[in-house]
């Protein structure tokens, strides 16, 4: 465990590299960064129990501020949607991180979805998106257990932008396809796995700023839903907001 000037050592470090070093006078990047400081002190605060949630969050969060640098050193004072038809995109976002840890419990979740598709025709883009999610679940107290979940699926999508020339963009959006899901189940020595194969299903809106004419920030506030192939596994539902960037790369 490490002690007190140990951590805020860390917790200092961390806050010049993002601040200084990689985002400098940018301050666009505040919650980037402050959201990053709080994560590591929870992980401090929790140690190794939130270690795989940490790793999850911190590779989203290195992978998201690459095209967010990018943008900083190339944008210009104007930018308009690039949703053009041949116009290519490549995406990546995060979402449904959530966290719980007391003496009984210890829960946390997050996806990644990195995804890639062309606008057949303007404001109408079709693509294909690779979800990967994590779920974690452990009882501390009594008979100790612990559950990881582990999904990789693939979905084709269709995005409808409703025209504007303004850098705020809203639309909608559609998904269907594929999961693989793996579960590891440990009760106190026991250790059994379970298999299943997914269909997935989504609908959602969503809004996008563009940085700069090749980059856009945006959110989406989608229903998903996951039918279990075999009978005897249950289906679910789920709403979920995810946060990412995409890149507009036109055909000039």
């Amino acid at each position: 465990m490490r002690n007190g000037p140990e951590k805020l050592r860390q917790t200092v470090f961390l806050e010049l590299y993002f601040r200084w070093i990689c985002f400098p006078g940018c301050s666009a990047t505040y919650p980037a960064y402050l959201v990053l400081l709080v994560t590591s002190g929870v992980k401090a605060r929790y140690g190794s129990s939130f270690s795989p949630f940490y790793a999850l969050f911190i590779m989203n969060a290195k992978v998201l501020s690459l095209p967010l640098l990018a943008a900083l050193l190339c944008a210009g004072s104007a930018a308009h949607a690039q949703t053009e038809q041949g116009t290519r995109v490549l995406g990546l976002s995060g979402g449904n991180f959530t966290f719980q840890s007391d003496r009984n419990v210890a829960n946390y979740a997050g996806s990644l979805t990195p995804s890639v598709g062309t606008f057949v025709a303007d404001n109408i883009a079709l693509g294909v998106a690779v979800p990967f999610e994590l779920r974690h679940s452990k009882i501390k107290r009594g008979v100790s257990s612990k559950t990881n979940t582990y999904s990789l699926g693939v979905t084709p999508w269709l995005r409808y932008y409703i025209p504007s020339e303004s850098r705020h963009r809203l639309f909608g959006e559609i998904g269907a396809g594929v999961a693989f899901e793996r579960a590891a189940t440990k009760i106190g020595g026991d250790k059994n796995g379970d298999t299943s194969f997914l269909f997935l299903g989504n609908i959602g809106a969503g809004y996008s700023y563009f940085i700069t004419p090749q980059l856009g920030l945006e959110g989406v506030l989608s229903y998903g839903q996951n039918t279990a192939a075999k009978e005897s596994q249950i289906s679910r539902g789920t709403l979920g907001l995810n946060i990412g960037f995409r890149f507009y790369l036109s055909r000039t």
